[in-house]
């Protein structure tokens, strides 16, 4: 069973779970889509980071969204 899957936009999960952020303690500090954005983008700006460590001809700065 997959519970979560991506695309080019963001994670994508299986209705009826949520990815969250809790203690040791079990406490929930956030959950839903704030959680599953901050993921993507820590594994997206990683995914850059390492292409871009093989390929130092490209720059870092192309795959940012403009502001």
């Amino acid at each position: 069973m997959q519970i979560i899957s991506s695309n080019n936009n963001g994670l994508q999960m299986q209705k009826g779970y949520a990815l969250a952020i809790i203690t040791n303690k079990g406490k929930i500090i956030q959950s839903g889509m704030v959680v599953e954005l901050m993921v993507f983008e820590a594994m997206l700006d990683h995914i850059i980071k390492t292409f871009c460590a093989r390929f130092t001809s490209i720059d870092p700065n192309y795959f940012k969204e403009p502001k």
